[in-house]
């Protein structure tokens, strides 16, 4: 969970960071001058292989974040069917014979409810910093 944390992180980080990088692109397209377009070309090339080095390195976060939240999410959804199978067994047989008309009901049940809370945990951990990284832009545009 803390290289999921990290990789959530460097994801939400690498956005501020490729627009700073792109100002300076602008930057030096905006002070470039006729004469000197052999270090106008240099000095391009020097940002645009930064944003190499970043493009791998917010893939790297990317990768780290969407396996380590999934992997917590598997780990947790399966605890939780045991527990709910569990919870589930000790119920009275008059509950069963009133509430549920089949065995598949109840496996049925349990799956979907754990599939959906899987669902949440691994996408839950990856969405905050899309929506973190909207209002950094909005607030940096603004």
């Amino acid at each position: 969970m803390a290289f999921g944390f990290l990789g959530a992180l460097g994801d939400g980080f690498s956005m501020p960071v490729v627009l700073y990088v792109t100002s300076e692109i602008m930057n030096n397209i905006g002070s470039s001058s006729t004469s000197a377009a052999d270090a106008f070309v240099d000095k391009i090339n020097e940002v645009l292989l930064t944003l190499l080095y970043i493009a791998c390195g917010s893939w790297v976060a990317c990768f780290l974040e969407g396996y380590c939240w999934s992997r917590t999410a598997e780990r947790q959804t399966t605890r939780m069917r045991a527990r709910y199978l569990k919870a589930v067994l000790r119920q009275d047989v008059g509950y069963f014979d009133s509430h549920v008309t089949s065995t598949a009901e109840v496996i049925t049940s349990i799956s979907n409810d754990t599939l959906v809370i899987q669902d949440v945990l691994s996408e839950g951990g990856r969405t905050r910093p899309i929506q973190r990284n909207k209002a950094n832009m909005f607030w940096y545009f603004s």
